[in-house]
């Protein structure tokens, strides 16, 4: 999947070596284990957290947190953050 504007700036899926950021849906079940566990596998990748709550500092650590529904701008202007700090 290709999330692209203006053919510019483009956004891909791919498998988790390659990641340079990833999108956790906090309202899914077991969400906290799996944050827990993308942060131990993976400590140096930056995450952005969606909910449609908004997520206690203790949980959001250094990550970013993104409201939803999420608009596509607000989403590319989050990753744009998260990958030009990584």
């Amino acid at each position: 999947m290709v999330i692209a504007r203006h053919c510019r700036e483009t956004v891909r899926i791919v498998p988790e070596p390659a990641a340079q950021a990833c999108l956790v849906d906090m309202d899914s079940l077991r969400a906290g284990e799996r944050l827990l566990e993308l942060r131990r596998r993976s400590p140096h990748l930056p995450l952005l957290l969606a909910s449609v709550q908004p997520l206690a500092d203790e949980v959001l650590g250094d990550d970013l947190f993104v409201k939803k529904p999420i608009a596509t701008e607000a989403l590319l202007e989050r990753l744009t953050a998260l990958t030009s700090v990584a």
